[in-house]
């Protein structure tokens, strides 16, 4: 019986390191990325263009709504420009530039609704969910789902999926 206790107690132990190790490796651990603007890439890839005469996509597409990652709070803090692109493929494109934010366990971007979500509640319900956040440093394309208003949505968060904590958000303005 003392050895069967022994073998509890270490199975409790390592499963509380690994619980550790998740919750808190990514407050230490930084993913950078850095993506390039899609159609720059696919104008690139035709065969028939020079490079030289290559007009950058980005100017291409229309800016349709930007915003600043602000901190939220002492620790989760974050910096960056988010802007929303009307591609000429007709899609949605959300773009981060020089963004930078406090790393945390299954980090997620939102839009929502609220120009200035405070807490999970002022996310409300009726949020779009982009899915992970690719990396917490670098520029970074997350597609936009088709037939959204986006009249409708205020803002860009970054969210804490097992905390339920928002890390930074960005108000978004039309331009």
């Amino acid at each position: 019986m003392p050895h069967m206790k022994k073998i509890i107690i270490l199975i409790g132990i390592i499963i509380l390191a690994r619980a550790t190790w998740y919750l808190a490796s990514p407050l230490f651990i930084t993913t950078e990325i850095n993506e390039k603007f899609p159609e720059l890439e696919a104008v690139l890839d035709t065969p028939d263009t020079i490079m030289t005469e290559v007009i950058p996509s980005q100017n291409q597409a229309s800016q349709i709504k930007s915003g600043l990652f602000k901190n939220f709070d002492n620790f989760h803090q974050g910096s960056g420009k988010a802007t929303i692109y009307k591609l000429s493929n007709n899609k949605n494109l959300l773009r981060f530039e020089n963004f930078k934010v406090t790393n945390g366990p299954d980090l997620q971007v939102l839009l929502v609704k609220n120009t200035d979500p405070k807490n999970r509640n002022d996310l409300g319900d009726d949020y779009l969910n982009l899915g992970s956040l690719k990396g917490n440093i670098g520029n970074q394309n997350y597609e936009l789902p088709e037939n959204i208003n986006l009249a409708d949505y205020g803002s860009i968060v970054i969210y804490c999926q097992p905390f339920h904590v928002i890390f930074s958000t960005a108000s978004l303005s039309s331009l």
